[in-house]
């Protein structure tokens, strides 16, 4: 069970990290859109 759980828990974490990375990566990107 736990191990179950951890994967699950890890299949939930992974898509959040890439959201969070790839929403962080298009705010830097509209910034330097900005400066230019």
């Amino acid at each position: 069970m736990k191990v179950a759980e951890r994967a699950v828990t890890r299949n939930m974490l992974i898509p959040l990290n890439v959201s969070s990375v790839m929403q962080t990566y298009q705010v830097d990107e509209s910034a330097t859109q900005e400066d230019t």
